[in-house]
């Protein structure tokens, strides 16, 4: 294949991404259909099955899509100098940030269990997101502030918490001041495990 259609092949299927994560975030998994997905960028259905042989497929691309989109906000937010416990935080907060806005809640945290069922999510949010929370504790075990048999119960128990902590923040009156609460209490959980250990 010539540089120029390799090229074009790569812009087309960015595009159906595009497309896709936009359908999938504004109307959910069960309301978006492939040929619907195929229409709103000018490909044919049989280009698009070719790639994707069903929704299903699509879905979890965009999704390693949307997960890859936030580990690289969570990465970003860290401060230069920022100790462990510093990185742990900002990091947890840009997570729920992220993880708040409509159309990552939605593909990310309501229809992506349901639709990969929970084994392939939680694997996939292991290689995500909880994997930057181990390597964090990982790091907090290293200079003797947690217990290194503590990290992969922590880094469950920290991950776990931050995603029930978006989705019950998407449903108060004033994001920014469940935002907030969450914060403070996810300091006061780290705390906690730090000074148990």
């Amino acid at each position: 294949m010539a540089r120029s259609s390799r090229e074009d092949a790569a812009r087309t299927w960015e595009a159906i991404l595009d497309a896709a994560t936009h359908a999938f975030g504004s109307q959910g998994y069960s309301a978006v259909s492939l040929e619907g997905v195929a229409n709103s960028v000018g490909v044919t259905r049989g280009a698009l099955y070719n790639r994707y042989p069903n929704k299903r497929t699509l879905f979890e691309a965009v999704l390693e899509r949307v997960m890859s989109s936030v580990r690289d906000r969570v990465e970003a937010a860290v401060a230069p100098g920022a100790s462990e416990m510093e990185q742990l935080r900002y990091g947890a907060t840009e997570f729920v940030r992220a993880s708040v806005e409509p159309v990552t809640c939605q593909i990310m945290l309501i229809d992506a269990p349901a639709v990969l069922g929970w084994s392939r999510w939680r694997e996939l949010d292991a290689q995500h997101s909880r994997r930057g929370l181990a390597e964090g504790l990982l790091e907090l075990s290293r200079d003797g502030q947690l217990d290194p048999s503590s990290v992969d119960a922590a880094a469950a128990l920290l991950s776990g918490a931050l995603n029930e902590a978006a989705l019950w923040a998407t449903e108060q009156p004033e994001l920014d001041h469940a935002l907030e609460q969450i914060d403070r209490n996810f300091a006061r959980m780290l705390d906690a495990l730090v000074t148990a250990s």
